[in-house]
């Protein structure tokens, strides 16, 4: 598969990331906010996605409680993120060796209607006492009716519900191409770049331990979407 692949006459799907616009307009739209549990929870999806680039389903389906702790450092608010197990780091005896992935996001003053950490503090506050102390999966199923400060139940999202979580937001929005819960991992990378981030400093965000890996978001970068440079993400990439 892999010589096949090598070869060219096999073409994989690429997801599309998201432009400066394309966000602007989730925001704009009241798709991603505080506006209702499916809402806050959907925008749990996708900052999760662009500021831990985590990869598609599955590291999104494996994300725990205790992999995202909300610090103070400096005596400025931050969450940071320790990956388990991943693609990246399988657990064999080739990654004996390997430092899992750590990512430190600062709060953003500059905007509090869009800060990561607001958010999550919103999500937190409402989520079963019960999933946070047997460390359950961190998306967790809205109730059909609150109850009180109580808004989700124990019950993880289902897979295909999660899979299908970016696609669904951005059909809401209008928004079109081939967007995918990994396309918020490619619109992370792909701003980095265009920044002129150093590659060794993407990797260390992203998690990639090849140069080649990582150089694939380089390629969507020139040949992709339009894309902005977000300076909040490179200014959280900065700090880390």
């Amino acid at each position: 598969m892999k010589r096949i692949k090598g070869s060219g006459q096999v073409h994989t799907k690429q997801a599309e990331p998201l432009t400066i616009q394309d966000e602007k307009l989730l925001w704009e739209k009241g798709l991603l906010g505080s506006g209702s549990p499916h809402i806050i929870l959907d925008t749990m999806v996708f900052m999760c996605g662009v500021y831990f680039t985590l990869r598609s389903r599955q590291e999104h389906r494996d994300l725990r409680f205790s992999q995202i702790k909300l610090k103070e450092i400096d005596g400025k608010k931050c969450l940071v993120f320790t990956e388990n197990t991943s693609k990246n780091n399988a657990g064999g005896l080739k990654h004996q060796k390997a430092t899992p992935k750590t990512v430190t996001h600062y709060e953003n003053k500059h905007d509090t209607s869009k800060c990561f950490i607001q958010y999550y503090q919103i999500y937190i506050k409402h989520c079963p006492p019960l999933a946070l102390e047997k460390d359950s999966a961190f998306y967790l199923t809205p109730l059909k009716k609150a109850k009180g400060d109580l808004w989700y139940s124990c019950v993880p999202v289902g897979h295909n519900t999660l899979r299908t979580t970016m696609s669904s937001v951005c059909s809401l929005a209008g928004i079109d191409g081939f967007i995918t819960n990994h396309s918020l991992r490619v619109m992370a990378a792909t701003r980095l770049f265009q920044a002129c981030v150093d590659e060794q400093l993407i990797m260390k965000r992203t998690g990639h331990r090849s140069i080649d890996g990582v150089r694939t978001y380089k390629s969507v970068s020139a040949a992709g979407r339009e894309i902005t440079i977000d300076t909040e993400l490179c200014r959280g990439r900065a700090r880390d």
